[in-house]
């Protein structure tokens, strides 16, 4: 599905007005289904967001987008948007559904560490280790989970705002009683991975060259497309 000539979207494109769109959930029993042209249906239509497609030299054929910003609840980040969209080497802020947890470049996410930290210290929780993520903490059973963990919103240039929901950017283990961050630091290229895109709408027009998003339920959604 990717710009690839070769691709899918890319040969209907004519038949589609270039145009496919998803919306992921975490529920395996559910089933979900790829949407194209006039098939595509938006629930929130007052709601939807617009952001324009870059190109991006190390993933030409992927989809990406300028993100200028990162906000951890009501707390702007005011990262300089260089971290994400080098202009002299055009990469961007690619949109994955093979990568699970988004991967942030470190720099930035090194910020977003602190922001956090500093947030639950103020609540006194104790670090605690899991394996695979990096920053986890013990919850105390007298304070509700809603409290503390707080939403993830990416700013993109020309003002489109994606926002995870808390349940979207932290990964709760009710058995041992803790929460993890559920964003990974990297080296590598940012990356929006599917935990982030759950229960939002996603629709790409690869002629236009644009993505648009909004909040759905995914499950009802479907179900009622299906019936």
């Amino acid at each position: 599905m990717n710009k690839s000539p070769k691709s899918l979207i890319s040969q209907i494109s004519s038949l589609v007005g270039g145009r496919f769109s998803y919306c992921l959930f975490s529920n395996p029993s559910v089933q979900g289904y790829l949407r194209f042209g006039n098939d595509i249906i938006m629930k929130n239509k007052g709601k939807v967001q617009t952001a324009s497609l870059v190109y991006h030299l190390y993933f030409p054929y992927a989809y990406a987008l300028d993100l200028i910003d990162i906000s951890l609840g009501n707390l702007r980040l005011k990262i300089h948007e260089y971290v994400f969209c080098n202009k002299r080497k055009n990469t961007g802020f690619l949109i994955d559904t093979n990568t699970i947890l988004s991967n942030i470049h470190r720099t930035t996410y090194i910020r977003i560490r602190k922001a956090l930290t500093n947030r639950f210290d103020k609540f006194r929780l104790k670090k605690t280790s899991v394996s695979t993520f990096d920053l986890c903490y013990e919850m105390r059973l007298e304070l509700k989970l809603e409290r503390v963990i707080v939403p993830m919103t990416f700013h993109f240039k020309g003002g489109a705002n994606l926002k995870a929901a808390p349940e979207k950017v932290f990964l709760v283990n009710k058995e041992k009683n803790c929460f993890c961050l559920g964003v990974m630091p990297t080296d590598g290229p940012t990356i929006l991975g599917t935990m982030q895109q759950h229960d939002t709408r996603f629709i790409y027009d690869i002629e236009k060259g644009t993505v648009s998003f909004s909040q759905e339920d995914c499950v009802a959604s479907e179900k009622n497309l299906s019936s």
